[in-house]
């Protein structure tokens, strides 16, 4: 996800959440447990409904992201340009502490193998940020996705939770003209990093 702000980054290495030394409270992980099955609902029903505005990423020929992505991802990944970028309602299912993420201005949004732009502020960095999610989905699956990166926001801020601060760290590197070309594998090492964290944050 994007919100079309500018963040502070402090460096190009994703960081390791291993350091934060805190625990999510048993009822908060009870209840995210109990709301990705709604998410992934409503994902899947939100996808339907859009699902006739699809085109893939590879047709939109972006500058430079072929440099980043292998051909194969661009041409699976789907993208659908919107008015206005749809946040699941999480307030609706049980987690109340994150209803202000609904209330955002979001650029740009990823469910699974699709994201979403809003037509007006579409850039090059914008795809970028969004096909490193496409990429932490794939590695993860749907569910550990959500569950990770419900984790992530109740113990950090949005830039700060860290699936995003790894794609942030990474459009910044994108932003910059350096292309890595061990991208895929470095955000795979990291995302199952990040999800093992989550765990051990959770208390599983």
């Amino acid at each position: 996800m994007n919100a079309g702000r500018s963040c502070s980054i402090q460096t190009t290495t994703p960081s390791n959440s291993a350091s934060l030394g805190s625990r999510l409270e048993p009822a908060l992980v009870s209840r995210l447990r109990d709301a990705i099955p709604k998410i992934r609902e409503w994902i899947m029903s939100y996808r339907e409904s859009m699902a006739g505005h699809e085109v893939t990423a590879a047709s939109l020929a972006v500058p430079n992201l072929a440099l980043c992505y292998p051909q194969r991802l661009l041409e699976s990944t789907r993208v659908v340009i919107v008015d206005e970028v749809c946040y699941p309602p999480l307030e609706q299912f049980g987690l109340a502490e994150f209803k202000s993420l609904q209330e955002t201005n979001w650029s740009g949004i990823t469910f699974d193998d699709v994201y979403y732009l809003r037509r007006d502020i579409i850039s090059p960095a914008l795809h970028f940020h969004e096909l490193v999610h496409v990429v932490q989905y794939r590695c993860l699956g749907v569910d550990r996705f959500l569950w990770t990166y419900g984790v992530g926001l109740a113990l950090h801020r949005y830039e700060d939770s860290p699936l995003e601060k790894l794609a942030y760290d990474l459009q910044l590197e994108f932003e910059n003209g350096i292309y890595r070309r061990s991208l895929i594998s470095d955000i795979e090492r990291h995302t199952d990093v990040i999800w093992q964290d989550a765990c051990l944050a959770a208390g599983n």
